[in-house]
Parts: structure tokens; sequence; C-alpha cells
């Protein structure tokens, strides 16, 4: 510029993030046992209602009765990992739903 002011630099470009979403995630029907039986893992107030939270958020959750929100809460189990440990690896069967509740993990 010529007198003497400096340009704007100018915005980042957002990514677009629907390039790097899957476009069909599919799981066959889960045929339930009539008789199975929950098992409900004891939690405080406070845990269930950080878990609640959360869980509230998520797409995959949010459009849950409060019935059915309030029996996966029951059932989530307290999980501890130590830093460096794996808690996905890619390609590997997604069999469990994970909220972080301290710390901090990497994704690759």
């Amino acid at each position: 510029d010529s007198k003497g002011q400096e340009e704007p630099e100018p915005a980042p470009r957002k990514r677009s993030r629907a390039r790097n979403r899957r476009s069909v995630v599919f799981a066959p029907p889960v045929k339930m046992d009539e008789s199975w039986e929950p098992t409900i893992i004891p939690k405080s107030d406070e845990e269930k209602a950080a878990i609640r939270e959360i869980m509230t958020t998520n797409i995959l959750f949010n459009s849950l009765d409060g019935d059915a929100l309030t029996l996966l809460i029951d059932v989530m189990a307290k999980k501890t990992f130590v830093s460096g440990e794996d808690i996905i690896t890619q390609g590997s069967q997604g069999d469990y739903y994970y909220v972080l509740q301290s710390g901090t993990c990497d994704i690759f």
C-alpha cells in the first residue's frame, strides 16, 4: 500500500467437512432376546447429569425419549485409560460409545 498501511490478511477458507464424511453408515438390525435385562451401573446424580447433557447434544441420541435415554445412561460403565493408551483403533469394530469425562485425547 502506498500510504504505509498494511493490507489485512484474507480470512482463512473454511474446510468443507462434507467431503470427509461417510455418505452411508449401516448396521444390520439387532434381534433382542425378550428375556434380556439391562445391567444397571450405579452412578451419582452428577455423573448422570453430565452424561445426559453430552448425549442430548449428540445427533445420535438427541431424538431419544426420556426413558430410552435414561436406560442408556444407566447401563454405561466407567472405563479408565492411561496416557498413551489407544481408546479406539481405526478399522476395529465399534461396539462402545465413549464420553470423555476428563483429560484429552488425540484423534488420528
